[in-house]
């Protein structure tokens, strides 16, 4: 599992993704995750502390309402469509990172004003 750069979970029926179950951590070269087509509703800023190597995150086809990160990520891509986000606002996401994000079908009401001045393209 060290060198495991790219992990497929696609349509596992996945609800909830414990930490303690499956720790990223332990896939030090894991630079591609696809958690598509599953049941997940939540994904925690604890979780995603275990995605340090993570380049893309691939949850578009979930029933995602709330989303968290972490200062140790290295993202280049968030998908994250086709879930349940209601919000958009700039804490949702590094802006330093300066991630390609989709978010297309969710059911975004409210995008704040300053909700892409920190992203540098």
């Amino acid at each position: 599992s060290r060198n495991l750069k790219i992990l497929k979970l696609r349509n596992c029926n996945l609800e909830t993704l414990d930490i303690n179950f499956l720790d990223f951590s332990n896939f030090a070269r894991l630079e591609y995750l696809d958690l598509s087509f599953n049941k997940l509703e939540q994904i925690s800023s604890q979780t995603t502390s275990s995605f340090r190597m993570i380049r893309s995150l691939i949850l578009s086809y979930n029933h995602i309402s709330l989303f968290g990160l972490t200062r140790t990520l290295r993202l280049s891509l968030i998908d994250l469509s086709f879930n349940r986000l209601n919000n958009f606002t700039n804490t949702l996401f590094l802006p330093s990172e300066s991630p390609k994000i989709i978010i297309n079908n969710n059911k975004i009401n409210n995008i704040t004003i300053d909700s892409f001045k920190d992203f540098i393209n």
